[in-house]
């Protein structure tokens, strides 16, 4: 449940097509709000842990207790001090040769925005950023799209693909659309720094925000994920085939 709500609800089943039986509502872990999120079980192991978007003010992992209904009282936060358009969201994790990354996006509602990345060695140890992904991008926007997904092909050690939304396909951004977007948005936050003029506001008003996006036409990108060293890096490609890639 997203909003001012902001909370999980959990149920159970006997199998994944269900029935299931509503377990917890208005559940907040360890009483956060929570928001965009990621839930990820240890490969070949029980233990299983969730990273979200703790009410704006970073991102918290935590692990979840032996029946999944819970979490347990440690929690590690990754990404503090930030403000809107710069909090993190769209959180995808995933892993390569035992450490763990993270990819996300900044916060300006449906319009794409520069992605981030950020690794640990560990599960529940704070995640240190290295930088966009998409190192090539000149939108300012991950090439249109919001991450949401990251998938290791099973039969190529080395190729992971990555699934994102393009909430808004017909709102192409633009470096000089994100620089209006910042400025109007982080001046909420931070006036001193941020000056922007009344056409700046007139135009983020009408913009594809949260209220007013039409997502029903939303599509997605489908992309691979290159490595220079430990670092994941996504260039656009027109075509391209899982033959590709070795």
């Amino acid at each position: 449940v997203s909003g001012e709500k902001a909370c999980f609800l959990i149920l159970t089943a006997d199998s994944f097509r269900g029935p299931y039986t509503l377990v917890k509502a208005d559940f907040r872990p360890l009483g956060k709000k929570a928001g965009d999120f990621d839930l990820v079980q240890e490969e070949g192991g029980t233990r299983a842990f969730l990273y979200f978007d703790s009410e704006h003010r970073g991102v918290s992992a935590m692990e979840l207790t032996d029946d999944y209904l819970d979490v347990q009282p440690a929690e590690v936060m990754s990404y503090e001090g930030l403000y809107p358009p710069f909090c993190r969201e769209g959180i995808a994790h995933f892993m390569k040769n035992g450490r763990h990354y993270l990819f996300t996006s900044g916060m300006t509602g449906y319009i794409p925005n520069p992605s981030d990345t950020a690794v640990s060695d560990d599960w529940m140890k704070t995640y240190q950023s290295i930088g966009s992904p998409h190192t090539e991008d000149t939108s300012s926007a991950s090439f249109n799209s919001q991450i949401s997904a990251v998938f290791h092909h099973p039969f190529r050690k080395n190729l992971y693909l990555v699934l994102a939304d393009r909430w808004v396909p017909d709102f192409v951004m633009t470096q000089e659309r994100y620089a209006w977007i910042e400025r109007t948005i982080g001046a909420r936050f931070a006036p001193e720094k941020y000056h922007p003029t009344r056409e700046d506001g007139e135009k983020l008003m009408a913009s594809p925000l949260l209220g007013s996006a039409n997502t029903s036409v939303a599509d997605y990108v489908l992309l691979p994920v290159t490595w220079e060293d430990d670092r994941p890096v996504i260039r656009w490609m027109d075509e391209w085939t899982i033959e590709d890639f070795v």
